[in-house]
């Protein structure tokens, strides 16, 4: 509604790829120089990694437009597969028939096998480029690792491309996986663009849609740059809610304040009607505990609270919601338990909901004292950026994720779950019992069940310290360290003496890994997003959810 104002053709900050609005920052430009070396290179694997919304997705179609010809491209954006689908993606990528009976892993690497030797008899590569590579279970992963193993007595037959989130360094750093993490022969970590790159990429947006002038001030720019990290997408939002506050205020610019304004919007700040809503269910909540109270009265029944205690919630969502209230509310309902995998699996098998996302995302959500309130045609990880947290998507074993100790949307690994995803919510796990939501609906549960259907693939949300901070490691210098610092400090009971106290120095680093020990963690130094969570989950700094597990720590 606001481009006739501006003099716009169109509107210029929409976050849908539109190639005539591609913008390469120095940045784009190395990490593709890195693509298209690694390519060439002809051995073994490229990796790029970058945060959610840095253009990850736009280099691999710049990618895809600058191969030469004599290349046949496999490209597989969802890589939640098993490793039968996995490979039959690959085949169907590039055209390879296979029998459609089979459920053979063999058949279909011994036909890509086939393929992949007639099309170097005939000067012909294949690359198989996969995106969100940080989701790839860890089967999936071996698999890739023994399709590098097809090849000629000097060139690998398979070049592939690996492209995700942070967390796929992660998840390549694990000690089982370090025989694919050593075929890794060029990396590239794609990082936000700086303030100098954001002003060009909102000046370059603006010029494509049609603007004869600059529409944002110098001070808009900074507070975009801040209050975005520098990642494009949220760059795009930002610029478009502020430009519709200038054209509702008839403003001929946007300015610092109308952007402050527009992120307090972007992030979620609740509104008068939201406030109201909260107090209503505030007070059919305190309805629910009195009647409670009269019939446990009556019954003499105990009730044993459950919920972990929470500090006041970060963002101001029921926050009068005392922990107490909530467990005496969820007691006042009858919790059955499961005592069995063959338990889970009749619940799984009368609950059709479990497969649904959603429901499993407004159970998540709810732990975090959070109403989900999906809006059409969003997801719940966009839901939650909304809110200022961020998913995180995290493959490993049960004992490493304990040590993160937050509540989790899992992937269920049982009888009743085979061939289609079911959703669990642990919602919290106590001296061996946990609690968990299948379908809108609370179950005890013990933990050798969850141990038993464990899948090594989990969800959770978590709050970066400062927004787009996700990997700060020795000669970093921002405010991130200052947070760092501080918390180290406090658990280490002592001031870590600094001249520059804002740089990750090697004093800092070295009490880092000793803090990564005593916690479970990879002790590298680097501050990435695990380590993060721990610190938060220990310092009390945001309300955060917990699973009040009292493990994750070593004796030193």
């Amino acid at each position: 509604m606001y481009c006739d104002y501006f003099g716009l053709r169109e509107l210029p900050f929409t976050i849908t790829p539109d190639p005539s609005y591609l913008y390469m920052s120095e940045r784009h430009q190395e990490a593709l120089a890195h693509l298209l070396f690694g390519v060439k290179d002809q051995d073994g694997f490229v990796q790029l990694t970058g945060e959610v919304g840095t253009g990850k997705t736009t280099l691999i179609r710049t990618l895809m437009a600058q191969l030469p010809d004599g290349i046949d491209l496999a490209l597989i954006f969802n890589p939640k597969l098993s490793v039968f689908e996995f490979v039959a993606s690959i085949c169907d990528e590039l055209h390879i028939k296979y029998p459609v009976e089979t459920d053979s892993v063999k058949v279909l690497v011994d036909m890509l096998n086939a393929y992949l030797l007639n099309a170097y008899s005939q000067g012909r590569r294949v690359i198989l480029v996969v995106d969100e590579a940080q989701n790839l279970h860890i089967d999936v992963l071996e698999q890739i690792r023994l399709l590098t193993n097809l090849e000629t007595a000097k060139h690998k037959l398979l070049q592939i491309v690996l492209v995700g989130q942070p967390e796929l360094r992660e998840v390549l750093g694990q000690a089982n996986l370090r025989q694919l993490a050593q075929r890794v022969t060029a990396r590239y970590h794609l990082e936000p663009m700086t303030l100098r790159e954001t002003q060009g990429y909102i000046v370059h947006r603006l010029k494509v849609a049609g603007a004869r002038r600059n529409l944002f001030t110098r001070d808009a720019i900074r507070q975009i740059k801040k209050f975005s990290g520098g990642i494009p997408r949220l760059i795009n939002v930002m610029c478009d809610r502020s430009l519709l506050g200038a054209y509702a205020r008839e403003e001929s610019q946007v300015t610092g304040t109308i952007v402050k304004k527009a992120v307090a919007e972007v992030y979620g700040e609740l509104n008068s009607q939201q406030r109201s809503r909260a107090k209503l269910w505030l007070s059919l909540v305190a309805i629910s505990v009195l009647i409670m109270v009269g019939v446990i009265w009556q019954s003499g029944i105990t009730w044993r609270p459950w919920v972990s205690p929470v500090t006041a919630n970060h963002h101001d969502v029921t926050t009068e919601l005392l922990p107490e209230t909530v467990a005496s509310t969820e007691a006042s309902v009858d919790i059955k338990s499961i005592k069995s995998e063959s338990d889970l699996e009749r619940v799984l098998q009368i609950s059709p909901d479990s497969k649904n996302l959603d429901m499993a995302f407004s159970g998540l959500f709810a732990s975090w004292r959070l109403d989900y309130d999906k809006t059409v045609g969003t997801t719940g990880c966009e839901r939650a950026i909304s809110l200022r947290l961020q998913c995180y998507w995290g493959i490993g074993t049960w004992d490493e994720y304990l040590i993160l100790n937050r509540p989790a949307i899992i992937w269920v690994d049982t009888a009743a779950a085979f061939g289609e995803k079911q959703y669990i919510v642990i919602r919290s796990l106590r001296e061996g019992e946990g609690i968990v939501e299948i379908a809108g609906n609370l179950y005890k549960i013990s933990e050798p069940v969850l141990r038993q259907v464990w899948s090594d693939r989990y969800l959770l949300l978590w709050q970066p310290p400062v927004l787009g901070s996700h990997l700060i490691s020795l000669g970093d210098r921002s405010d991130v360290v200052l947070w760092l610092r501080r918390n180290i400090e406090q658990f280490m009971g002592r001031n870590l003496i600094s001249r520059r106290i804002d740089v990750f120095d090697r004093s800092l680093e070295g009490y880092v890994k000793v803090f990564q020990r005593k916690h479970g963690l990879v002790d590298d130094g680097v501050v990435g997003i695990k380590t993060m969570i721990v610190i938060n989950s220990l310092s009390g700094e945001e309300s955060i959810p917990i699973l009040d597990f009292k493990g994750g720590e070593s004796s030193e």
